[in-house]
């Protein structure tokens, strides 16, 4: 029994698979189902995508979810004074 080569083309909701047999290419209709295991789509992730640093932990429930844009964690509040000393005094993060 000889093998025969399969060639398969997805495309999306598109399905187009070909036959090669003896260097004869037949298109050949079928219904495909497609089983996706160990990973495909995962939920679309409904949170926040921009979230303010805080003195405590936070946690968004990302795992196993599809994002639809990239992430943000805004910046840290910086500020700097002179001070009677003659130094700099720095707030960083809250007043």
């Amino acid at each position: 029994m000889n093998p025969v080569y399969v060639e398969v083309e997805l495309q999306q909701n598109n399905y187009e698979v070909f036959l090669d047999v003896n260097e004869n290419k037949q298109e050949i209709p079928i219904d495909v189902n497609v089983v996706v295991t160990g990973g495909g789509h995962f939920p679309w992730y409904e949170g926040e995508y921009t979230v303010a640093p805080r003195k405590e932990d936070q946690v968004l429930e990302t795992r196993n979810t599809s994002m639809a844009n990239d992430f943000t964690i805004e910046a840290i509040h910086y500020s700097e004074v002179t001070n009677p000393s003659g130094g700099l005094t720095v707030n960083i993060g809250y007043e």
